[in-house]
């Protein structure tokens, strides 16, 4: 019932957001800088307090032929195909830099000749950018970042635990006697990495074997031995060209 009503919420909440963005950009005079009726401007938004370079999305279908992207001062920015949603729309992304807090970046969409970005699929398990080499560990499928800036190396990232709750609804309590699983039943699984020139992601599975329920007494789980659940966790993890920042 409460997925039905998140449903709903986002639904109504994106409705209002793209209105609201829509009447912003017809207020902003995107033609003081390039006046051409076959230059389409694509406006990014930043609703956060502080300055953003992140990847930028849009929907490349309303540009009949090729395309380019360029900034205000003319400089051609690299394009990369990224799947939108779950449904697996492709749309055309970029790297926005510098999009100021509370504010707005425009670039603009050239015609031409429209050259399929490069991109690479295998099953490696390293990716990295200017800042960061990121490293899925083979035998766990935790995480390490070694930071190029500061030589500094980060180790067992992105760790599932799972532990018991013998409280209620509202509140958390542990049992005394808990059976806490923090390793993952199986090597990562389903290695898929995409290499861009906008992004790198590496996606992989694990599945966590973790107690059925609470013994009687409520003061620990049922051992592995006696009932188990399988969790599967779907790991996605993606570095953007140019942010020192993995996601």
């Amino acid at each position: 019932e409460m997925m039905v009503r998140f449903t709903q919420s986002q639904q109504l909440g994106e409705t209002l957001k793209n209105a609201s963005l829509h009447l912003l950009s017809q207020q902003i005079n995107t033609r003081q800088i390039v006046d051409d009726p076959e230059v389409r401007s694509i406006v990014v938004f930043n609703g956060s307090p502080e300055d953003q370079t992140g990847l930028a999305t849009f929907d490349s279908e309303f540009l009949a032929g090729g395309i380019e992207i360029r900034d205000a001062a003319g400089n051609i920015i690299p394009l990369s195909l990224c799947e939108s949603d779950s449904s697996g729309h492709t749309v055309t992304c970029f790297v926005a830099t510098d999009v100021p807090q509370h504010g707005y970046k425009t670039y603009w969409a050239y015609p031409g000749e429209f050259l399929s970005p490069s991109v690479t699929k295998d099953s490696g398990n390293v990716i990295d950018n200017e800042f960061i080499s990121l490293t899925v560990n083979l035998g766990d499928g935790t995480i390490s970042i070694f930071d190029k800036r500061s030589g500094r190396l980060y180790e067992g990232l992105n760790q599932f635990i799972d532990d018991g709750d013998s409280g209620t609804l509202g509140r958390f309590v542990s049992p005394p006697h808990d059976t806490v699983i923090d390793v993952a039943t199986n090597t990562p699984l389903s290695f898929d990495r995409i290499r861009t020139p906008c992004y790198e992601t590496i996606s992989y599975l694990l599945i966590l074997r973790v107690p059925f329920e609470l013994t009687q007494d409520k003061n620990a789980r049922l051992p592995l031995a006696a009932q188990f659940v399988p969790i599967s966790i779907s790991v996605a993890v993606t570095l953007i060209r140019g942010v020192p920042r993995a996601d």
